[in-house]
């Protein structure tokens, strides 16, 4: 399917509308095989090892190409959280907002509030080590 052959069917919009454009596009630019590809790369994305930051990235980019697990907002939203880490997951178990901006900021708080916690149990746990009397036998 060729451009010029698009524009001239009888199915084509006249003026285009972004929708058919897109549509179009995709098929004619973006192999069947690659979105599906991506499509289940999205669905068996997690967080795993990546910064807050490197999942949101990866998240946002293969979204698109599962456009019906992600919309409406609120089940972009759950998607997003039920992906990440475990630990994190369970410190935002409630999202109060629908918008992702602000739920990506309140999940990136808890992120940042529970590395503090981490390291600062790390540290604690190397202070008490290093006081704990040991048994000594005399």
């Amino acid at each position: 399917m060729g451009w010029k052959r698009t524009d001239e069917s009888n199915e084509t919009p006249k003026p285009w509308t972004w929708e058919f454009f897109d549509w179009a596009f995709k098929k004619e630019y973006i192999p069947a095989r690659f979105r599906e590809a991506k499509r289940t790369e999205f669905v068996e994305l997690q967080q795993g090892e990546m910064t807050l930051p490197e999942y949101r990235q990866k998240f946002v980019s293969l979204a698109k190409f599962a456009p019906t697990l992600v919309s409406p907002t609120t089940d972009r939203i759950e998607e997003f959280r039920s992906k990440l880490r475990p630990d994190l997951r369970a410190q935002v178990s409630v999202i109060p907002t629908v918008d992702f901006t602000e739920a990506y900021d309140l999940i990136a708080k808890a992120d940042k509030d529970l590395n503090a916690c981490k390291e600062y149990l790390k540290k604690e746990g190397a202070s008490t080590s290093e006081r704990r009397p040991t048994n000594s036998v005399s």
